[in-house]
């Protein structure tokens, strides 16, 4: 992802230990990989429900809205008739 070496993972340590200083750079460290942990956890919940919505997209329409199959199997037809150029649209 990041593409990062060994090499540049040590110079990554060593600036954050010089302008955290020692004392500090454990317990960001672990305020850091919590939030990361934290992140990876609330995704991994968003991808039951993703991989539902992509498997039927007209189903999980119909959950959301809450509206039965006939409102929105007629949304995609045309009007009964266009309205012509001198009347105004309702």
């Amino acid at each position: 992802m990041f593409d990062l070496s060994p090499d540049k993972l040590f110079v990554v340590f060593v600036i954050a230990l010089m302008v955290l200083g020692p004392d500090r750079l454990p317990h960001v460290a672990r305020g850091l990989a919590r939030a990361r942990n934290e992140i990876r956890r609330l995704t991994n919940g968003l991808e039951p429900g993703t991989a539902q919505a992509l498997r039927d997209p007209r189903r999980a329409l119909i959950d959301a809205l809450g509206q039965p199959d006939k409102v929105i199997s007629g949304a995609g037809n045309p009007p009964a008739e266009p309205p012509t150029p001198h009347e105004p649209r309702p």
